[in-house]
């Protein structure tokens, strides 16, 4: 079997004439293409304009956004801005939904899990060492700001063994 190919550098190519005839395949290439920058608004408005459906639309301005990206971040913002309606129903931001929902449970989780070490040592030192109204303010926003729940595990732990308040705040500052 042999295979024949002839390598096609998108960048050499004019966006005149895609843009002209329209050749709407060719249309998500425009940005990256000589004189395309100046034609990217033009091009996306034949993809959005053209018969695709609406899926192979999204598809294709979500793809024209990223390449735009090689050439100009400002470029990929404004066509993300220009179309976002129509790019969330694409395949990629599906996926990107999908990704960041899974890191978003795992951020949540942590921050669930270092919220409850927080209470849980400030209820600790509440019921063993009873400090003051202000000292327990004092620790509550600081214990509150941590995000770390190794760090509020080894602080719970502090909390079970201090003999005193101003022992805890030892162990909080280190």
């Amino acid at each position: 079997m042999r295979y024949h190919f002839r390598l096609v550098r998108v960048y050499e190519l004019d966006a005149a004439p895609v843009v002209a005839t329209p050749i709407v395949n060719l249309l998500p290439f425009v940005p990256v293409m000589r004189g395309g920058i100046e034609l990217t608004d033009t091009a996306e408005r034949l993809v959005y304009e053209s018969a695709l459906p609406r899926s192979d639309k999204a598809d294709m301005l979500t793809g024209m956004a990223l390449l735009a990206g090689l050439v100009s971040k400002e470029l990929t913002r404004h066509l993300i801005l220009q179309r976002r309606d129509l790019m969330i129903q694409s395949a990629a931001y599906e996926i990107i939904k999908e990704i960041e929902g899974r890191e978003g449970e795992a951020r949540g989780e942590v921050r669930g899990e270092a919220r409850g070490l927080a209470e849980a040592t400030l209820e600790t030192l509440a019921i063993r060492l009873n400090p003051t109204i202000a000292t327990y303010r004092q620790l509550e926003q600081q214990l509150f700001t941590l995000t770390d729940p190794a760090r509020l595990r080894q602080l719970l732990r502090a909390a079970l063994r201090a003999n005193d308040v101003a022992e805890f705040e030892q162990a909080l500052a280190n």
